[in-house]
C-alpha cells in the first residue's frame, strides 16, 4: 500500500516509525494478554510465539524499507529509541527533511490523538498514547522476555534488524524470567 501511495502521490514525503523488533514482541504480548482477558481469540499469544509476532511486524515494516530503497529521498525512517533520547535532534532533522514547523515537545503530553484512532478503548489501549515519549519502554524486552525468547526474534528477523540498524545479539544487562 505505501508504495502504491508513493506512485499516487509522488511529491509527498513519507515519515516512518519503526521500534526494536525485541520491543515491538514484548509490547505486543503484553497487548495479547489484555486480548485473552477480554476474551478474544490469541493463539500465538497463549503459546508465546515470539516468533510469529516478530515476522507479522517484519511484514509490517516491508512496505517502509522497500520505499527507503526504491525512493530512499521520500522516506525519513525515525526509530522509536532515537526519538525517546535524542527528540530534539531527529526533530531538527525532520524540520530540515519536511520544511515544517513540527511544534512537537516530546517531553510534553500530546492533545492532539485524534479521538478516532480508536486507540481510547479495548485491549489496545496504552496510558502512554497521547502521552510524552518514554524512555522506559526502550529496552523492555530485557525485562519482559527470556533470554530464549531474545534470540528466538533475532533468528526469526535478522535482516529486519540489520536494516533498522539494531544490533544483534541483544546484550544481557540484568538477568530476567528464565
Amino acid at each position: 500500500v505505501l508504495l502504491d501511495v508513493a506512485e499516487l502521490l509522488p511529491a509527498a514525503l513519507v515519515i516512518a516509525s519503526v521500534r526494536d523488533p525485541r520491543d515491538q514482541v514484548a509490547s505486543e504480548l503484553t497487548v495479547g494478554l489484555r486480548q485473552l482477558g477480554a476474551g478474544e481469540h490469541a493463539p500465538h499469544i497463549q503459546r508465546r510465539d515470539v516468533a510469529l509476532l516478530a515476522h507479522l511486524y517484519a511484514d509490517y515494516c516491508r512496505e517502509v524499507l522497500a520505499l527507503r530503497d526504491s525512493h530512499p529521498e521520500r522516506i525519513h525512517i525515525v526509530r522509536y529509541e532515537d526519538l525517546a533520547f535524542f527528540s530534539d535532534d531527529v526533530l531538527a532533522r525532520l524540520r530540515v527533511a519536511t520544511g515544517l514547523d513540527l511544534p512537537f515537545d516530546a517531553t510534553e503530553p500530546w492533545p492532539r490523538v485524534s479521538p478516532l484512532a480508536n486507540l481510547q478503548s479495548g485491549p489496545s489501549r496504552s496510558d502512554l498514547y497521547g502521552g510524552p515519549v518514554k524512555t522506559s519502554s526502550v529496552g523492555r524486552f530485557d525485562r519482559d522476555l527470556t533470554v530464549v525468547e531474545v534470540a528466538e526474534v533475532e533468528k526469526a528477523v535478522p535482516e529486519l534488524m540489520d536494516a533498522l540498524g539494531y544490533p544483534l545479539p541483544a546484550r544481557r544487562l540484568v538477568p530476567t524470567r528464565a
